[in-house]
């Protein structure tokens, strides 16, 4: 069987069509009933993701949802150029106090229904997130993983201040300000820079 990529603009209304398209390829490889809502779950948290976050408000651009089929289940790639994300700066949700915040739910939910999850920096290219579903909930590789990325790491940063006569300093760039700076240059150039 061969991948399936759908293009979809980053608006929510466009939602239920990737969660379709995913659910579709998922029951096509031969997921059970509640495999096939774990995956939807998962990508649906994910998609969502990429719709409000990656975007500058009011940008409107596409992004790529692919789903490759794998000798042991399911690949779903989410592609896309928005800006550049850090997954090691999101903060860990606490589901001992899940009334305090959502700050970290989508992750926390990718990562207990999928059986890995990964970031890939590309670049020019964008960025991608992986989402690996086996289709006997074993992992090739020993337990699922948290998260990885690849390419540069960031600390949190403070807010910026809005623009007023502040006191600053000039100095060179800590690498933990990598992905702050790299936003700056995507609201800047996109990815042609």
């Amino acid at each position: 069987m061969n991948s399936a990529r759908l293009i979809i603009p980053n608006d929510l209304a466009f939602l239920p069509i990737a969660i379709s398209f995913v659910r579709e390829n998922a029951v096509m490889i031969g997921f059970d009933d509640q495999a096939t809502k774990d995956i939807e779950l998962a990508a649906e948290e994910a998609v969502s993701n990429v719709i409000q976050h990656a975007f500058s408000p009011g940008e409107k651009e596409e992004f790529s949802i692919i789903c490759e089929p794998t000798t042991l289940g399911l690949k779903i790639v989410i592609k896309d150029k928005g800006q550049p994300f850090d997954p090691n700066s999101a903060p860990d949700y606490d589901s001992d106090h899940p009334e305090e915040a959502d700050a970290g739910l989508g992750l926390f939910l990718m990562r207990q229904f999928m059986d890995d999850i990964s970031f890939h920096i590309l670049g020019r290219e964008g960025k991608e997130l992986h989402l690996v579903k086996y289709l006997h909930g074993e992992p090739a590789h020993g337990p699922p993983t948290k998260h990885t990325a690849t390419g540069p790491a960031s600390s949190d940063l403070q807010t910026p201040l809005a623009p007023k006569s502040v006191p600053f300093l000039v100095r060179l760039a800590e690498p933990a300000e990598a992905i702050e700076i790299s936003k700056c240059a995507y609201d800047a150039y996109g990815y042609s820079y």
